[in-house]
């Protein structure tokens, strides 16, 4: 008998000294903090954890050195992430607006009313109350999208990379798809737009150069199998100085002659003029359309303000073909996203987004309300702090280089606790905060701090030492 097989029986004599499953099960400490949890749940849960212990004994030839308390640690440490585990409410201090990761944009009061109206009731989401008879769910949406927009069609699905495969799938599978090299780009979590276009079964054909594209070039490209030209927004960088790129009224005009649709993955989905707010000019759907894109992509949950979706806007014609592709019912929106969505362009028709919409509330804030709110967070502590002049973002692809004059609490690092403590002891809050940290100090932004949430803030800060 070798070494290695000695010590896996001097570690299996150590397990028997393991507390039994129902012992543990019968421990006093387990029952009163575990009352509310199924019996047949919490065995699990105790079997797969004494499993991980043995495991992690084994690989490491080390002998368990656990009484029952702290595998009752374990064992309740372990029910409560598994029973807590989901999106947890955060206070994002950050000063990213569409911050991706806190999950983009939030949704109004109207809109989130209007989720919880259709979820406590039955609701006409497929049926037509004129006729008596089944409707569709995408009328509810249609008629004031293409308003807004001055589209012919709409349709909506769960996000825009589901319209882009929908739409690539429908149209151009086993065709050509022509892309500038300048856009083949990666659209964030290492989703590539090479990639996303392969898997609809088409072919992409990259022309141009990474800073200049003709439109001699897009035409060079054009061939029988050509099924579309496709042009995609740079929404999470920028290609400046010695650059070239026709117009897109030009590459519509080039696109209509030889009868191929030009469709134009937007992103943003910005249906206002942002110059108003400061910013550089975003592109918006009602622009592309009139500049002759046969069919327009974006998201709703960025710089629109509303829920995850993804909308295609356009010519009729090809929405219907795209609309009959059986993924379509696949990716289709519930009837919770198109509530809160209808609720959303709503505010829009009525002329409210800075009145109503939390994004453009956020970015049309003013300088001299912001520093008064970290002013009142700063006289909370009782530890040094400045108050700095910072630059909040929008983020979320979405005017990629555009910073908003803002300003943020600044708490140095400190004997007591380093800048990467004092960031982890905020997320520890009772509703976590979520900072940035530059130059060894954490920075609070109050921009995109909700006023509801000043007081979890300063309480926080309060006892922060």
């Amino acid at each position: 008998m070798n070494q290695k097989s000695k010590n896996v029986i001097s570690l299996s004599n150590e397990f028997r000294k393991i507390p039994s499953v129902e012992s543990l099960l019968s421990n006093q400490n387990l029952i009163q903090s575990t009352n509310n949890l199924s019996r047949e749940y919490i065995t699990k849960v105790i079997q797969k954890e004494i499993s991980k212990l043995k495991s992690k004994s084994i690989n490491n030839n080390q002998p368990l050195e656990l009484n029952t308390s702290e595998i009752i640690k374990i064992v309740k440490q372990q029910l409560e992430l598994e029973t807590n585990y989901g999106p947890q409410n955060v206070i994002n201090a950050t000063g990213v607006i569409l911050h991706t990761n806190l999950g983009r944009s939030t949704l109004s009061k109207d809109s989130i009313n209007s989720m919880l109206n259709v979820a406590n009731n039955y609701s006409s989401i497929e049926y037509n109350l004129n006729s008596g008879e089944r409707g569709s769910r995408q009328e509810h949406l249609s008629s004031l999208l293409c308003n807004i927009t001055g589209a012919e069609s709409a349709l909506t699905v769960n996000n825009n990379a589901a319209a882009l495969i929908l739409t690539l799938s429908t149209l151009a599978k086993g065709k050509e798809i022509i892309i500038s090299r300048s856009e083949s780009v990666e659209i964030g979590g290492g989703f590539r737009i090479p990639d996303i276009l392969s898997s609809t079964g088409a072919s992409l054909i990259e022309i141009g150069t990474t800073n200049k594209t003709y439109l001699e070039d897009y035409e060079k490209a054009i061939n029988k199998n050509t099924a579309a030209i496709i042009m995609v927004h740079a929404s999470n960088f920028e290609i400046t100085g010695f650059t070239y790129k026709p117009s897109m009224n030009d590459i519509s005009k080039l696109a209509k002659s030889y009868e191929i649709p030009l469709i134009h993955d937007l992103g943003s989905g910005c249906l206002i003029n942002t110059e108003s707010f400061g910013l550089t000019h975003e592109q918006t759907p009602q622009e592309s359309i009139k500049n002759g894109s046969s069919l327009v992509l974006f998201s709703a949950d960025k710089l629109l303000g509303g829920p995850q979706a993804g909308i295609i806007i356009g010519q009729s014609k090809l929405l219907e073909k795209i609309s009959k592709n059986p993924m379509a019912r696949a990716v289709r929106i519930d009837k919770f996203t198109m509530a809160s969505l209808q609720s959303t362009l709503k505010h829009y028709v009525e002329n409210e987004i800075t009145k109503k919409i939390p994004i453009w509330i956020m970015i049309s804030q003013k300088k001299s309300s912001i520093f008064n709110r970290v002013k009142k967070w700063q006289d909370i502590c009782e530890i040094k702090t400045e108050i700095t002049e910072t630059q909040s973002t929008i983020g979320g692809g979405s005017l990629p280089g555009q910073l908003i004059p803002s300003f943020s609490l600044s708490i140095p690092s400190s004997k007591k606790l380093t800048a990467i403590e004092i960031a982890k002891k905020l997320r520890r809050n009772s509703i976590p905060i979520i900072s940035r940290i530059e130059n060894e100090k954490v920075l609070l932004d109050a921009r995109t701090v909700f006023r509801k949430q000043d007081k979890y803030v300063s309480s926080a800060l309060k006892n922060l030492f």
